[in-house]
């Protein structure tokens, strides 16, 4: 694997199991028995290059994955997943209702009682309040810009 690519990847990983240390890799592991490159996608694309961008802090790109979520109405798994790793990087349930009541006038409401249904379950099968108290100052700040070469010298 090039230099650039495994950078990549290491920095997704980092970011990953900031978010979810703990479910994501049971996924992945699952997944990768029937697409094996899954994980380096997921990892290398999605945290590497998407989730590392560092014009939102992490906290604001986590509720827009929610928002997102309820609209494209994935099913529980994933929206049960990013649920999770909002409560895990401190986001407190009365935010993660609110991002998606703010989305009914767009989505409507059978995508909304689904997504509110989904967060109801899962605060209530983790006993988690969601109350922030896991919340570090990181996740509310805007992470620097890396710095790129242009590999010309």
């Amino acid at each position: 694997m090039e230099d650039s690519a495994q950078r990549r990847l290491v920095r997704g990983r980092s970011i990953f199991d900031r978010v979810d240390p703990t479910g994501g890799d049971a996924l992945l592991s699952q997944l990768s028995e029937v697409a094996p490159d899954f994980a380096e996608l997921v990892l290398g694309f999605v945290y590497g290059d998407i989730y590392d961008r560092s014009t939102l802090p992490l906290r604001e790109r986590q509720l827009i994955r929610l928002a997102v979520l309820a609209a494209l109405d994935p099913g529980p798994t994933t929206l049960r997943a990013n649920i999770g790793a909002a409560v895990h990087i401190g986001i407190p349930a009365e935010h993660i209702a609110e991002v998606f009541i703010q989305c009914l006038p767009y989505i409507g409401f059978p995508r909304v009682i689904n997504a509110l249904t989904v967060a109801q379950q899962f605060l209530a099968d983790t006993d988690s309040p969601g109350d922030g108290a896991s919340e570090t100052p990181e996740a509310d700040r805007p992470r620097p810009k890396p710095t790129t070469t242009t590999g010309k010298g």
